[in-house]
């Protein structure tokens, strides 16, 4: 009766290591084939990494996206700057929007900050486009900064496979540009109408689907759709900065 009993608990313990070598196989396996499969969804994703992140409330600069993001682009590169160099080198109408005879009057976005980094829009701030912030990336980077702005998607994004990041205009969160006033230049060149929304980030990666930015407003490697980044940033003059 003892001979059987030890027979069968030889049998059951047989059994069981059988059970988990199987189990282990099969787990091996699994995790195996769930990294094939992770790696061949995101093998088409490109994105640069150990770029320093600044955020532009924290700082105290509620428009100053494109001083940060210009920034983070410099310090990337290696150079030991903070936003004030970028603000301080950079043409600046500081007393931003301002009505006289009924006519809106402010600088040329193109041309100067409109507003000031450090003041709010309900403040007159607006920001300004890519010149502006390229006088003064230059006073530190030199010719090193190249204004490529107007090129087309394709060249945008063949930056980033050459592990280049790139300054671009949007609108956070993916929104839609609404239009606000139209006003004029005091000097008489001409006119711009007000996008709101207008923001600067620095675009760090890419994928069939996506975008990948890191926001000065909201954070690292925040996503886009990216048919509606590539909308944006074509309504915004398809602004882009790089440095080399």
């Amino acid at each position: 009766m003892k001979k059987k009993i030890w027979i069968l608990l030889l049998l059951l313990f047989i059994l069981i290591l059988c059970m988990i070598f199987i189990f282990k196989s099969q787990f091996r396996t699994l995790a195996r084939m769930t990294w094939i499969d992770i790696k061949s969804i995101h093998q088409d994703v490109k994105i640069i990494d150990g770029i320093p992140y600044l955020n532009q409330f924290t700082l105290g600069y509620p428009t100053g996206c494109e001083a940060v993001s210009a920034t983070m682009l410099l310090q990337f590169k290696g150079y030991d700057i903070k936003v004030e160099d970028i603000i301080e080198n950079t043409p600046t109408q500081e007393r931003g929007k301002y009505i006289y005879e009924n006519q809106v009057y402010a600088g040329n976005p193109f041309k100067v900050f409109v507003g000031h980094p450090s003041k709010g829009k309900s403040e007159g701030s607006y920001g300004c486009f890519a010149e502006p912030i390229i006088i003064a990336m230059k006073k530190i980077a030199g010719d090193k900064v190249k204004n490529i702005s107007g090129c087309d998607e394709e060249t945008l994004f063949s930056y980033i496979d050459k592990g280049e990041p790139v300054v671009v205009w949007g609108i956070k969160n993916a929104g839609d540009i609404e239009e606000g006033v139209t006003w004029k230049y005091p000097d008489g060149s001409g006119s711009f109408k007000e996008l709101i929304g207008e923001h600067c980030f620095v675009l760090i990666g890419y994928d069939e689907q996506l975008v990948y930015l890191d926001d000065p407003s909201a954070g690292r490697h925040v996503e886009q759709p990216k048919e509606k980044f590539i909308e944006n940033w074509k309504d915004l003059y398809s602004q882009a900065i790089i440095v080399e």
